[in-house]
């Protein structure tokens, strides 16, 4: 009973802390995309109905981002995509990165599936585009963003990860540190056995 105990245990453990390493993972993602992290978990109910990964807004997102920033014909280009879908360009530039992303989910949904949207989406997010579809489709059926996760725990997620990152890191450092101060030792044994 102990044992069985003890294992439910470590499993319920390994369990919590993939749990607050996924957590964390929205910081990662909201220092990429320039927004906060509270603001990328508010994507993930879309992104788990849809079955895309996170990571693929976060790419289109900075994507589009560095497309707004140019002055060149690729921003022209998204110019003219957020002009078909009824965006203006300038208020568009002035909101945060996931709030663009709910924007163009929001304008998108009253445009039918097929060639045509599928070319707006890739003109805003390129390559990325086709791929977040699904994703901005299920944005727009639930109503928008879902806040479930305050920014304090996600920095609290996030220090967890960070703190045992450090650990398993100098643990790492330390075995190696001892390991190449065990070498001359263990060559001088190599070279006793070789010679008797």
């Amino acid at each position: 009973g102990a044992l069985a105990a003890f294992a439910a245990m470590g499993t319920a453990a390994a369990v919590l802390d993939r749990q607050l390493n996924d957590i964390a993972g929205f910081q990662d993602l909201a220092d990429k995309m320039g927004d906060t992290a509270q603001e990328v978990a508010s994507l993930k109910l879309a992104a788990d109905l849809s079955g895309t990964a996170l990571d693929t807004a976060a790419a289109a997102s900075v994507k589009l981002t560095s497309a707004l920033a140019k002055t060149d014909d690729e921003s022209k280009g998204v110019g003219a995509a957020l002009k078909a879908i009824g965006l203006e360009m300038d208020s568009f530039k002035r909101l945060t990165p996931v709030a663009q992303i709910d924007a163009v989910a929001q304008a998108l949904a009253g445009f039918e599936d097929g060639a045509g949207k599928t070319a707006v989406a890739v003109q805003l997010f390129r390559n990325s585009g086709a791929d977040l579809i699904p994703m901005l489709n299920d944005l727009a059926e639930t109503g928008g963003r879902q806040i479930s996760l305050t920014s304090d725990q996600i920095k609290a997620a996030d220090d967890y990860s960070k703190a045992t990152a450090r650990l398993r890191s100098e643990v790492q450092t330390l075995v190696a540190v001892t390991a190449a101060e065990a070498a001359p030792v263990l060559t001088q044994m190599v070279q006793m056995l070789r010679d008797t």
